[in-house]
């Protein structure tokens, strides 16, 4: 039997380097790492708050076609068939160009529980990556036959992907 723990983590690490004038005698770095505690929850195996039991992973590349991924009846890691709960996903854009925009959220019965309305999409820049956490309550984001299908649009470019999802 297949297990799933390990922990998330948010970091943003930057510097601010300030140069000697007027109004500074002499020139100093500010160091800028916000505290994401919050953010970072270590994972268990089971289905309460703090737990998984499912993950999948999936690269590939959308060429001016969307790819739809039913989370329903997506083949997960351990070889189980679908989530039935979502607790964080990831969803990467690994194009090096500016013009190859994935979004997101839209389709037919699209899983976007974290959008509200009924046709919001989220663009996902080349490089840039979306991540989604809920670490509390009892469940999760709900998968169900209206709120299944995550949409990734390339829209008329050739975007490389890679989207990692844990749930149970």
């Amino acid at each position: 039997m297949a297990t799933t723990s390990g922990s998330t983590t948010l970091s943003v690490q930057m510097k601010e380097d300030l140069a000697a004038s007027t109004s500074r005698l002499t020139g100093y770095s500010i160091s800028i790492q916000p505290a994401m505690a919050a953010a970072s929850p270590g994972w268990t195996n089971g289905s309460a708050a703090h737990q998984v039991s499912k993950a999948y992973q999936l690269s590939g590349t959308a060429t001016a076609v969307a790819t739809d991924i039913d989370l329903a009846t997506v083949i997960c890691a351990d070889g189980t068939t679908g989530f039935t709960r979502v607790r964080i996903f990831a969803i990467y854009n690994d194009a090096t160009l500016d013009t190859a925009i994935l979004t997101t959220g839209g389709g037919t019965n699209p899983f976007k529980p974290y959008l509200t309305g009924t046709t919001p999409t989220i663009s996902i820049e080349p490089g840039g990556v979306l991540f989604l956490i809920k670490p509390l309550g009892t469940l999760g984001w709900l998968v169900d036959e209206t709120n299944k299908v995550l949409r990734l649009d390339p829209g008329a470019a050739t975007v490389p992907f890679r989207v990692v999802i844990f749930g149970n």
